[in-house]
């Protein structure tokens, strides 16, 4: 489904098409929207790790990184 884009964001539509191996515009934008959303829920999870730390709700790295790798079964080294 074409859509009436402004000619500078036609150009940015077209060379993103090209650059990306979109085969639609629709195409193009789902993935532009999935990344959007991704960038937003990013920020949003930093945000609330901020408002943790502002709050006091941490604790060393250290402890952080024995549970990680606890978790995932890295030996300790």
């Amino acid at each position: 489904m074409p859509y009436p884009f402004p000619p500078d964001v036609r150009q940015l539509v077209e060379h993103a098409m090209t650059a990306g191996g979109f085969q639609t515009e629709d195409e193009l934008l789902r993935n532009a929207l999935s990344a959007w959303q991704l960038d937003k829920d990013d920020v949003a999870a930093i945000q609330r790790g901020v408002d943790d730390m502002e709050a006091g709700r941490m604790r060393p790295f250290e402890d952080a990184m024995r549970d990680f790798d606890r978790r995932h079964g890295i030996a300790e080294g």
